[in-house]
This record gives C-alpha cells, structure tokens and sequence, in this order.
C-alpha cells in the first residue's frame, strides 16, 4: 500500500482503519484503545459515523440471519466483555439498526460483528458457488461491509485515493 492511498494519520478514516485491522487480528483491546485515544483527540464521533455507514446491512446471502451468522462467523475467542455486545451488535445490523450507544465498547463490537457477518457471507457465497459450478450459473460477489472503497471513502477526508480492501480477518 503507498502512501498516497492511505488516509491522512489522525483522521476518523485512519482511527478506522486501525480499528478494523486490529479487530481482523483479534486485538480487540488493542482497537479499543484507538478508539480511546479518538475521543481524547476528537474524532470519536466522526468514526461512530463512518462505522454506521460502514455497518449498513447491505443484502445478505438467502438462509444467512443473526444465529447462522453467530454459528459460521463468529470467532472462536472473544473476551467477556465483548461477547454480549458482539451478539447484540449482529442482530441490530441484520435488522439495519445503528448503534444505540456510543462507548469504545459497543463500537468495537459493531466493527467486530461486521466483520462476523463478512466471514459467514463468504463462507455462504463460497458454498453457493461450489453448488451452482454443476448448473452454469454465476454467483454474483458480494461486497464486504468493513473496508469496502464505496462504503468508506478514506480519501474525503485526507485528499487522497482510495485505498485497497485489507487482508482476510484471521479467526
């Protein structure tokens, strides 16, 4: 990744950016902290509003809903402090709810629930695929919710381009 495509250091897009990554690896504590640091510097808001942006159900696969999500996409280890929220939080975006509270907590939740509901998508659309190789038809792809370009435009706010999807989250 060059430095032009990725957003300016400070900004919301880059405390997203971070956090996103970090929820990908498993650190959820460590994406708290950026989100920490975001409400000392100012920015909390403005990534709460990038996250519900981000988080907007797009259409699910047929068959995919808030249990078959927790069952395929859920990662095996998550703190205790984020596993009620992390259910509460794939619920309310399979149902198109924002956020209903504002604290590192629940943000770090939405962000690791859309990256759940990324997993079980994929998992669903490779399945479907392998189905549908016997009858010819294609199975559209589906954008991912977290780091997709038309979700979040990191360039808005840094003035520069879009920056690629990042790698795979490892559960």
């Amino acid at each position: 990744m060059t430095a032009t495509t990725k957003p300016a250091p400070a900004t919301a897009a880059a405390v997203l950016e971070a956090v996103v990554r970090a929820v990908g690896e498993g650190r959820y504590r460590y994406a708290r902290l950026h989100l920490v640091w975001a409400r000392h510097s100012g920015t909390f808001e403005s990534v709460v509003a990038l996250v519900d942006q981000a988080s907007a159900a797009p259409e699910l696969p047929p068959g995919l809903d808030p249990a078959a999500i927790v069952e395929r996409g859920r990662p095996r280890y998550v703190p205790s402090w984020l596993e009620e929220p992390l259910a509460e939080e794939i619920r309310r975006i399979c149902v198109g709810a924002p956020l209903e509270r504002s604290d590192e907590n629940e943000v770090v939740a939405r962000v690791a629930a859309a990256v759940c509901i990324d997993v079980a998508a994929d998992l669903a659309g490779a399945a479907n695929r392998l189905h549908s190789e016997g009858t010819g038809q294609a199975v559209p792809a589906r954008a991912r919710m977290m780091g997709a370009e038309h979700v979040i435009d990191l360039g808005a706010e840094s003035g520069a381009g879009s920056r690629s999807a990042p790698s795979a989250p490892s559960f």
